[in-house]
């Protein structure tokens, strides 16, 4: 409980002390703590250069695998940093300075539709980052987050992710009832797809081997008629995103509804492999992800 409560109140300071410092500062800031945690968190480094082995191979040198995972550390650190940042966002100049977009249309053209869009990604770049600048064009999103400890961390966090006019909420029961009304009615929801943060995913191959994730966006996608647009947030060095967004894309429909949602989320993985392979410091996953 002191351990929630602490980390609970680290936020709330880096939040009342950091806030405001420009994104440049703000994330070397965010480096030096990437580099203190990687170096006092072994659970999470091993867990870390575990993915990455099964990402890039046994045969890479150990100390090529130790730089990747610094860089992960260094690049979860500027994500909770983007957090920290985003109730004082001048979202206009935000999206004309910081974003790229490739093939945006794609996105634009699903919500036309009007049957419900599922903005589905991983845990790369800054994904509920890189998603605040989809105001600036009327598209709201329902984002459903990873539960914290303490709740009132939780709560505080999806606070400041929800400051741009966003809704995030964590996980739950009621959370997935809300995100089924949402698509129901023609509008957009968000939802990551690697990482089991639950533990009610099912077993899906993953570069090779099967790995146990979510299949909230293949479930919503089947039981709502929802477009699936594969969407993936990539930072450049100089700070500013590359968001691509990928053609929309429908829950396979065979008449097996347990092999149907394994086969929709392979293909998403699939997807995301191609993201993670161009650049794997990026995939901002701290947990063991294969067993």
């Amino acid at each position: 409980m002191l351990k929630a409560f602490l980390k609970y109140l680290s936020y709330r300071l880096a939040f009342a002390l950091l806030g405001r410092l420009p994104r440049r500062v703000l994330y070397r800031v965010a480096d030096r703590v990437g580099d203190l945690f990687f170096r006092i968190y072994p659970g999470g480094r091993l867990a870390v250069q575990h993915n990455l082995k099964q990402v890039l191979g046994d045969t890479v040198p150990e100390s090529y695998i130790s730089a990747v995972a610094v860089e992960i550390f260094r690049n979860a650190a500027r994500c909770y940093a983007d957090v920290v940042a985003m109730p004082s966002l001048d979202m206009e100049r935000f999206y004309r300075r910081e974003i790229i977009t490739h093939h945006l249309q794609n996105l634009k053209e699903a919500v036309e539709a009007g049957r419900g869009v599922i903005l589905a990604s991983g845990h790369y770049g800054s994904p509920e980052a890189a998603a605040q600048f989809l105001r600036v064009f009327g598209i709201e999103l329902f984002v459903v987050t990873e539960p914290l400890a303490p709740r009132a961390l939780s709560r505080f966090m999806d606070r400041l992710r929800s400051s741009q006019g966003h809704h995030f909420e964590p996980v739950s029961f009621g959370a997935m009832k809300e995100a089924f009304r949402t698509l129901r009615a023609g509008g957009a929801v968000a939802l990551l797809y690697d990482r089991d943060v639950i533990g009610s995913g099912r077993a899906v191959e993953f570069f090779g081997r099967e790995a146990l994730v979510p299949m909230g966006v293949a479930d919503l996608a089947a039981k709502t008629g929802a477009l699936i647009v594969p969407a993936f947030p990539r930072r450049r060095p100089d700070g500013r995103f590359d968001v691509w967004f990928h053609p929309a894309m429908e829950a396979v429909n065979t008449g097996d509804p347990r092999a149907d949602r394994v086969e929709t989320t392979r293909r998403l993985l699939a997807l995301l492999e191609g993201y993670i392979r161009e650049d794997p410091r990026q995939w901002v996953v701290l947990e063991a992800v294969w067993r």
